[in-house]
């Protein structure tokens, strides 16, 4: 596939979800985990912010789309929090 996708998801106030996107789109599941009412035995990290100083930020386009992006290397996220990376 070639061309520019649009994927765009988001939380309603009365808790359902609206996803589009503009483009062929093919899964066996999505899963949205960043919503708290969706976790259980929610722990504090120990030494949180000495964990995040070994990740560095960094802004960067995907090889797939040439979109631009932010966010962090999965590598070192791995390093720094293994439970962050699956």
């Amino acid at each position: 596939m070639a061309g520019f996708f649009l994927f765009y998801a988001q939380r309603n106030p009365d808790k359902t979800y609206q996803l589009e996107i503009n483009g062929p789109c093919k899964a066996t599941s999505f899963d949205q985990v960043s919503d708290r009412d969706l976790k259980e035995n929610i722990r504090v990290i120990d030494n949180a912010t000495e964990r995040i100083r070994l990740m560095n930020g960094y802004t960067y386009r995907l090889k797939s789309n040439g979109m631009p992006y932010a966010g962090v290397i999965a590598q070192e996220a791995l390093n720094a929090i293994p439970e962050s990376v699956w």
